[in-house]
């Protein structure tokens, strides 16, 4: 063994703070748990519901906390989260990051200002008619896209 593999494996790992607290997260009391699952299943309705009136075809998921979108118009998962940053202030990680498997999708997690502009999408336009197109996405209309 080299003296800078030990050295990388001494202090690499886990801060012990964040190992505390998790520790505590699963020793603690747990009655909050359930409100929080319904928080989060709220949020993730809304956002699978209003991605859906954009033309995608998301199933909702049953076990976690990120969406797996296509990208539009055959872009690659850089691409269209650079168009979305710009256009929307959406920051989405590019599924490239996941392998090569990834390209072609976006992830999405289900944090509150992604639920609060996609609700302030429906305020403002009539629940149909919601579009990218509105925040200058260019969306091709000619098929439907599919997850």
């Amino acid at each position: 063994m080299s003296k800078g593999f030990s050295h990388r494996r001494l202090d690499s790992g886990v801060f012990k703070a964040i190992q505390r607290a998790g520790v505590e997260a699963f020793s603690g009391p747990q009655d909050n748990i359930q409100k929080i699952n319904e928080i989060y299943t709220g949020i993730r309705n809304v956002v699978v519901n209003v991605l859906n009136k954009l033309g995608w075809n998301l199933k909702l998921t049953k076990a976690t906390f990120y969406i797996w979108i296509p990208t539009l118009n055959k872009m690659s998962s850089m691409e269209f989260s650079n168009l979305l940053l710009e256009k929307t202030r959406i920051i989405v990680t590019p599924g490239i990051g996941y392998g090569e498997y990834g390209e072609g999708y976006l992830i999405f997690k289900y944090p509150l200002t992604l639920f609060f502009y996609l609700t302030s999408l429906i305020s403002q336009s009539r629940p149909n008619s919601i579009s990218l197109t509105g925040v200058g996405i260019p969306v091709s209309t000619s098929q439907p896209i599919n997850s």
